[in-house]
């Protein structure tokens, strides 16, 4: 059976593609170029995106990312209406995705606790 995707999920991806694109070519603050868009969550009604971003660095760095995306947003929004001739354009939110984090914090538990040999 095939599965059915809904418009929300692919104008998550459009919107993810678009984003990523914008950034690559048209934003030259320096803060902006080592995260990565791991997922653009956009809500049922297609008004609000939250994308996600992970970066290497200290929390100093994160938030200074974190800040350059907030200042940048108007901007990236406004190219999104451009490239995507939606009707509406969604709000921004980006967030840092603490998933990955996450993982590499397991990841070392787990490496530790084959080093002691209770695993």
């Amino acid at each position: 059976m095939v599965k059915q995707y809904k418009r929300a999920e692919r104008v998550g991806e459009l919107i993810h593609q678009e984003i990523y694109r914008i950034l690559l070519r048209q934003i030259s603050d320096p803060r902006l170029k080592q995260l990565t868009i791991t997922k653009v969550k956009l809500s049922d009604d297609l008004r609000c995106a939250r994308v996600y971003v992970t970066m290497m660095g200290d929390e100093e760095q994160i938030s200074q990312t974190l800040l350059g995306l907030d200042k940048a947003k108007r901007f990236i929004r406004r190219e999104l209406g451009h490239s995507l001739k939606l009707r509406c354009v969604p709000e921004l939110i980006f967030k840092d995705d603490e998933a990955i984090a996450h993982g590499f914090h397991i990841d070392h538990v787990l490496q530790e606790l084959k080093k002691k040999g209770e695993l």
